[in-house]
């Protein structure tokens, strides 16, 4: 076991140092042994002080240093110091959560899906159609193998486009892959939040208030309430922000 030692209580002669054989030597006294005992505490202090006095004057120093030179102060938007108009009002939504509020244009993409519905509609017929002609003039191979279909000389049955059944499905691949892209974004779009109340009326104020962000024409899109969504993540408490809100106010 390692023996501690207290230097008040090796002045006052209160603690002695044991010694572990009959050999001990005139410098195993204790008033040798104390002078040694200081000697290692001062360099144990001077070695502490050295290194405390180091770092302390690194933390000065870092707030201040960065890998390619000093910190730049950190630059905060503010709405009032943009242009009106489109500039300011960019601005004013992307600065709270509750005013990113924008048209989903349901009506615009139920248009989309209607139209591309009816185009790929037409090209099912006329597939269904060359389908048909090919079973009815007992041109069987052209159904069983897409080989033989897209050897076939020509000229083709009466009725058929250019290219015949492989141009066909060409333009039906396209459309398929362009209506489904559409709709699933409509379905995206459909399922985004609509704005709150409190959300809505913020950014119309806003738009409104002296003499209006923009012109009339550019304004319309905020009138269309039905139509807006908004992009503030997850509205699950915001009966409870209301609510603080209110409080607060």
């Amino acid at each position: 076991m390692i023996a501690t030692f207290d230097a008040a209580q090796l002045e006052k002669g209160l603690q002695q140092f044991p010694t572990t054989s009959n050999n001990a030597t005139s410098t195993d006294n204790p008033s040798e042994l104390l002078k040694r005992f200081r000697q290692h505490t001062t360099l144990q202090s001077k070695i502490f002080s050295f290194f405390s006095s180091k770092i302390h004057c690194h933390r000065q120093k870092a707030p201040q240093l960065y890998l390619h030179g000093p910190l730049k102060p950190t630059f905060v938007r503010n709405v009032a110091n943009y242009p009106k108009g489109f500039p300011q009002l960019s601005n004013f939504q992307d600065s709270d959560d509750a005013f990113p509020i924008y048209r989903r244009f349901g009506t615009l993409f139920s248009r989309l899906l209607l139209t591309k519905q009816d185009e790929i509609r037409r090209m099912e017929c006329e597939l269904e159609a060359m389908d048909r002609t090919d079973h009815a003039n007992g041109d069987i191979e052209y159904l069983r193998t897409t080989i033989e279909d897209e050897r076939r000389e020509y000229p083709l049955p009466a009725g058929w486009t250019e290219g015949g059944r492989k141009k066909l499905l060409g333009r039906l691949e396209r459309g398929l892959v362009e209506y489904a892209d559409i709709l699933l974004k409509a379905r995206q779009l459909k399922a985004v939040d609509r704005p709150s109340n409190r959300d809505y009326q913020s950014v119309l104020h806003f738009m409104e208030a002296d003499e209006g962000q923009l012109y009339e024409a550019e304004m319309d899109f905020i009138y269309e309430k039905e139509d807006l969504v908004t992009l503030r993540p997850g509205r699950d408490h915001g009966w409870l922000d209301v609510l603080i809100e209110r409080f607060l106010l």
